[in-house]
């Protein structure tokens, strides 16, 4: 049980709500996507001192050297006040993943759990790895630079999360979705994070793997293995394609393999529900919910979080920024957003700033409004940003259980990507605590061709084209494309087993 997440109002229930107890019984309302703590969002202006660069170079790196990152860096030091700052004021939960950073937020999680961690693991053969840096200094004297003036607290009052499947920059190496590095990877996580245990272990970006039969003939009972050697207490699932989880979802009931039916606790999407996509509550998928459901029969359509929940499968949500489309700067190079999709953000930008409106607070409002997500996972590079998410959660914090309004079946049967009445509700939901000026400009964005013809907010167009998001299996099967031997390559290399 999450203690700290009990001891304050900034939370929901969660594995108790949905009938997991594989899960934490609450989560807090927000919490802190720790892909910030990586290059993926840094310039290089980012990271210079007057006096020494501290440049992305020193921080960049492969699984195999992320532990010779120094703790002593400038940057690595903001990021670890970070974590410690929004642990101390209720965000409890970090997403991580070995992807990240390529293994340095996993790193920097560790760096901030040997200082915080009551009963930290430390590593002992961490110590006697090379030393890290110019001047030699070892792990165990890098972290010695981290501020000691917090409280210690125990392992159980935080919930780590992170992931297997994506790792290294280099496209041969960037998946692996084989039984032997599932093992090895979510090994090393527990050991870089000093953590002791992985709260989720999650499936990362499966829409990537080679094959299906792949997934469930290597990568799952190795996921299960993980659970059985104690390195987990529950498998999550997470990728952008919503159906590739219902895919696999769907499978996993079916499948006759010892605990497979019955092995995924969690659902993490990401940019699906935000101002400009809410599919993960009003795009429809067949199906084969659970037979106490009454209405269940062959035909139905229900989204995918109200599946997830007819199968006790809590969900999660990242991403109400959408990588950085919802923001007043121009999102990072590498998004594969459609240019239509991000000009529409620029204009909802320039809405926003016009009646001196931040466009991100009033997205991650949105986000946080949904009380059928469990937890709304942000990224927060620094302690300025954690400031801004605590003082969203605090607003809302007073909307009681008469005020919520919004099942998570409200847009089921509507035309997917449209979601008007879910917007509607939400909107009225958070009419009350909202500025004069935060009103205008939500009701401005969240306005289509359904609701008022003489003023459509930036949205409506990409909403009536369905040109809201991007195609996650398109991107996968372009990766692919571009690797000599493709997937057949891969899925031979990924079948080699010697654990």
């Amino acid at each position: 049980m999450n203690d700290k997440c009990n001891s304050n109002r900034l939370c929901r229930p969660y594995g108790v709500k949905w009938k997991n107890s594989n899960l934490p019984d609450k989560v807090p309302v927000i919490g802190l996507g720790c892909s910030s703590f990586s290059t993926f969002f840094m310039k290089e202006t980012d990271t210079q001192t007057d006096s020494v660069d501290y440049g992305k170079q020193h921080l960049e790196c492969s699984q195999e050297n992320a532990h010779l990152i120094p703790s002593n860096n400038h940057k690595v030091q903001e990021w670890i006040a970070t974590i410690v700052y929004a642990i101390e004021n209720g965000i409890t939960l970090l997403d991580t993943a070995p992807w990240y950073g390529h293994g340095s937020s996993e790193v920097v999680i560790g760096y901030a759990m040997r200082q915080l961690l009551v009963d930290a693991a430390i590593d002992k053969e961490s110590d006697q790895r090379e030393e890290i840096h110019s001047d030699n200094m070892s792990i165990e004297q890098n972290t010695q630079h981290v501020n000691n003036s917090f409280k210690r607290i125990q392992r159980k009052e935080l919930i780590i999360n992170t992931k297997v499947g994506r790792y290294d920059a280099s496209p041969r190496l960037q998946f692996d979705f084989s039984y032997d590095m599932t093992l090895k990877s979510a090994k090393r996580s527990v050991s870089r994070m000093n953590c002791g245990y992985i709260d989720v272990l999650q499936l990362h970006d499966p829409e990537f793997a080679p094959s299906m039969d792949l997934l469930f003939e290597e990568t799952l009972p190795a996921l299960l293995e993980c659970k059985r050697l104690g390195y987990a207490k529950a498998i999550g699932l997470t990728g952008y394609p919503l159906e590739t989880q219902h895919t696999i979802f769907q499978r996993a009931v079916r499948s006759d393999s010892p605990g497979i039916a019955d092995l995924f606790d969690q659902s993490l999407t990401y940019g699906h529900f935000n101002l400009h996509n809410q599919d993960l509550f009003t795009k429809p998928f067949i199906g084969e919910i659970i037979q106490e459901d009454v209405n269940a029969d062959a035909d139905t359509k229900i989204s995918l979080i109200k599946y997830c929940h007819s199968r006790s499968i809590a969900t999660m949500a990242a991403a109400p920024l959408s990588m950085g489309l919802l923001t007043h700067q121009p999102p990072p190079e590498w998004h594969p957003a459609n240019q239509e999709l991000k000009d529409a953000c620029c204009k909802a930008a320039i809405i926003a700033h016009e009646h001196c409106v931040d466009l991100p607070t009033l997205a991650v409002l949105f986000a946080i409004a949904q009380e059928d997500i469990g937890c709304t996972l942000l990224g927060m590079g620094s302690i300025k940003e954690v400031d801004a998410a605590i003082n969203a959660m605090r607003r809302i914090e007073t909307i009681h259980d008469d005020a919520k309004g919004i099942k998570s079946d409200d847009s089921a049967t509507h035309v997917p990507g449209i979601g008007h009445n879910l917007r509607r509700k939400i909107f009225s939901k958070l009419a009350p605590f909202l500025t004069e000026s935060e009103h205008t400009v939500l009701k401005v964005l969240i306005s289509d061709n359904n609701t008022d013809a003489n003023r459509n907010g930036p949205f409506a167009n990409i909403w009536k084209r369905e040109e809201y998001n991007w195609d996650g299996l398109r991107e996968a099967n372009n990766f692919w494309s571009n690797i000599p031997g493709g997937k057949t390559e891969a899925e031979a290399r990924m079948r080699v087993r010697t654990l």
